[in-house]
């Protein structure tokens, strides 16, 4: 498989450019306009948040997303319980938890 055009990819309307402006991928004229600009948008953020994250296989960051945000959910759940069953939870921990539980609740909004 070849690799990816190198980020960050860039919406131009319902188009996908590179910092060259050269066109990646079109996301138009598969439904409303409004639609096609959604999707692009989506593309481009996706595509954009797998490049910070890992750059030389943004794809592999794709992939493992799932699980990545399942075992975050296990560990928040499990502070949760740590906390209501009266553990000292450590300042650090603590914070730890507060900034996973952060995190998730980005992922989780509803737009």
């Amino acid at each position: 498989m070849n690799k990816p055009t190198p980020g960050p990819w860039i919406l131009m309307g319902c188009d996908v450019e590179d910092e060259n402006k050269d066109t990646i991928t079109f996301c138009c004229g598969t439904g409303t306009s409004e639609d096609d600009e959604a999707n692009a948008a989506l593309v481009v953020a996706a595509v954009n948040a797998c490049f910070k994250v890992n750059p030389d296989n943004p794809l592999a960051v794709a992939e493992a997303l799932p699980e990545l945000v399942e075992a975050c959910r296990n560990i928040a759940k499990l502070f949760d319980e740590a906390k209501e069953q009266g553990y000292s939870i450590s300042a650090a921990s603590n914070s730890w938890a507060d900034a996973l539980g952060a995190a998730l609740a980005k992922i989780e909004a509803k737009s």
